[in-house]
């Protein structure tokens, strides 16, 4: 049950939530709760200018067209 649990909601082996959850974190829904000891926490310590530093951007219209263009060639 928690390895399903985990892998639905994104809760890594290393007891940090993903992004997705912080709010979760920030509401105490994980209060008390722990991982082999350790409590649950946020991805990149809560912090998101951090985590948009490592996040990549979808590919742009013009990216895509050319990625098109090649193909039919």
């Amino acid at each position: 049950m928690y390895e399903c649990f985990e892998m639905n909601f994104k809760i890594q082996k290393l007891t940090k939530v993903k992004f997705e959850l912080w709010n979760l974190v920030n509401n105490g829904i994980f209060d008390g709760l722990t991982q082999n000891g350790n409590p649950i926490g946020k991805t990149y310590n809560g912090d998101k200018e951090d985590l948009l530093k490592d996040a990549l951007a979808p590919p742009s219209n013009k990216m895509v067209s050319a990625n098109e263009d090649s193909k039919n060639q």
